[in-house]
């Protein structure tokens, strides 16, 4: 069976690490330091879509491509701009800059699918690449999965089918039995990554693997920041978080009033620019919420622990002019607020998942296989109204809810598939032997059930 990994960076050298072994295996790549590294470990150069933009040929008539791109987006029904706003780099471009690369890449990609007759895909779902990829996997019946880590079980994950977090890959024979359902104190890598937009040993380490990859002119603009930028964007999230302390006013939650509670996500990240790209904007989502809170509640926004630093002083400052909106230190206790919250709303978090886990009212906007334990499937505040869900009679059920998680849960997989740079433990070779278990599962069912 002919298996396509496509390259996420660091994510993926533990899954290459673990399916190398395989004949069959075909890999798109988009990083130079990581083309070489596949390189390094045997994987054959013709097995390997180089995508990197030094290997790309961009200089094609605008003409020629608008043609294509048109008939394209007849064939496979889609909008490639949806795609292309997804991409926090690639938006970024000039706009002929941005055709001629998509050109590149939807031509390589179908290309090399067809010549080395693809029938199963591996990848994450982040970058323009990866997000097409998905669709023209669709448009030829090739199934996609992509490993995504369990939110309340250490070191487990799940297979999804494409770019959205609806469906998984359900085993056929399931695992066994697991004893914590409920959501847990601090989820996995929480201690690494709360130190993000802080000044660490860690960043000194992180600011000479830049500079190298810099210097050695590996980085992919498509894909990475300049130096100069990564380091600068580093350095003010650290002082900005630093000041912010003082400067902003947050607000002491008051147990003994009412209160809709919205967590704020990490920004740029897939849960909120892919699953949940229609409501991306963070403070027009909060804003609409406002417009049909009833006046009685207040609105507690908190910020991510992980992001806080990155977002400038006006993000803040707006989010305090709508009325009813309360801005929430990042480092006050989650739990607190998720036991007296009368409602939870958020774009694709898991504070909704803790919170309906342990009986309260919650929703997230984009759909999730976890939406079944909520007061409803989704809830989109610019179409539907906050009073008739802090109204609704609906409670979520704990024994049901608990129920439904042991079910999902006995789909997990054991292992790890962090980025190999926060968490080195995920290229042991126990590891390794673990993935490699999960990797081949999927494979050999889809070999048997063509």
């Amino acid at each position: 069976m002919n298996i396509l990994l496509c390259e996420s960076q660091y994510r993926t050298r533990s899954w290459v690490k673990a399916l190398k072994k395989n004949k069959n295996l075909f890999i798109l790549s988009v990083l130079t330091e990581e083309y070489k590294l596949f390189l390094d470990i045997g994987i054959p150069k013709n097995k390997i879509c180089n995508l990197n933009h030094k290997n790309l040929n961009l200089e094609q008539k605008i003409s020629k491509i608008k043609n294509f791109l048109n008939y394209f987006e007849k064939n496979y029904s889609l909008n490639i701009n949806k795609y292309i706003l997804m991409d926090r780099t690639l938006r970024t471009k000039k706009d002929t800059v941005i055709l001629q690369y998509v050109y590149n890449i939807i031509t390589r990609e179908i290309d090399f699918i067809k010549k080395n007759k693809i029938q199963l895909i591996f990848m994450e779902a982040t970058w323009f690449h990866e997000l097409i990829l998905c669709k023209i996997a669709e448009k030829l019946k090739i199934p996609v999965l992509v490993p995504v880590r369990d939110k309340i079980i250490s070191n487990k994950f799940y297979f999804f089918y494409g770019e959205n977090r609806e469906n998984f890959f359900k085993r056929p024979k399931r695992t066994a039995r697991f004893n914590e359902t409920n959501s847990q104190h601090k989820t996995p890598y929480y201690d690494y990554l709360s130190k993000r937009n802080k000044i660490t040993f860690n960043k000194i380490i992180i600011f000479f693997r830049l500079l190298r990859l810099s210097i050695l002119d590996f980085n992919n603009p498509f894909i990475q920041a300049p130096f100069h930028e990564q380091v600068s964007v580093k350095i003010l999230s650290i002082f900005r978080q630093i000041i912010f302390k003082f400067y902003l006013n947050f607000y002491h939650p008051r147990i003994d009033e009412k209160f809709i509670l919205i967590p704020l996500h990490v920004q740029p990240e897939a849960g909120i620019d892919v699953i949940g790209e229609k409501f991306s904007n963070q403070l027009e989502f909060i804003r609409q919420i406002a417009r049909t809170t009833p006046v009685n509640f207040k609105i507690y926004v908190k910020e991510h622990p992980h992001d806080f630093g990155r977002r400038r002083l006006n993000f803040y400052n707006s989010l305090k002019e709508i009325p009813l909106v309360k801005l929430i230190n990042p480092n006050f206790s989650n739990k607190t607020l998720i036991q007296n919250a009368e409602l939870i709303i958020s774009v694709a978090g898991t504070t909704s998942l803790e919170a309906s886990i342990i009986g309260k009212k919650a929703v997230t906007a984009a759909k999730s296989q976890f939406n079944k334990i909520m007061i409803k499937p989704k809830f989109d505040p610019f179409n539907q109204e906050v009073n008739e869900l802090v109204n609704s009679p609906i409670k979520p059920n704990l024994y049901k809810n608990k129920n439904y998680l042991r079910s999902l849960q006995r789909n997990l997989f054991e292992g790890k598939i962090m980025d190999s740079k926060v968490d080195r433990s995920v290229m042991d070779n126990e590891n390794i032997q673990k993935l490699r278990k999960a990797f081949n599962e999927v494979i050999n069912f889809y070999k048997h059930n063509k």
